[in-house]
C-alpha cells in the first residue's frame, strides 16, 4: 500500500475488485495489518473478505 492515492484491490466472490473512495478508506487499516498473510494464503483471503 503506497498511500491513499494508490489503487487498492481486494478479493471477494472469487475475483479481485478495485476499492476506491470511502470503501478504500474503510479497508486501509485492516488491509495493511493483514497484507502479507492475505497475499501468501488464498484461504485467508477468502476468510478475510467474508467479514467485509
Amino acid at each position: 500500500m503506497r498511500g491513499i492515492n494508490s489503487i487498492s484491490l481486494y478479493y471477494k466472490e472469487n475475483r479481485w475488485w478495485i476499492a476506491s473512495g470511502l470503501l478504500k478508506m474503510k479497508l486501509m487499516g485492516q488491509y495493511q495489518k493483514n497484507i502479507y498473510q492475505i497475499i501468501t494464503d488464498e484461504k485467508k483471503i477468502k476468510n478475510y473478505n467474508r467479514s467485509l
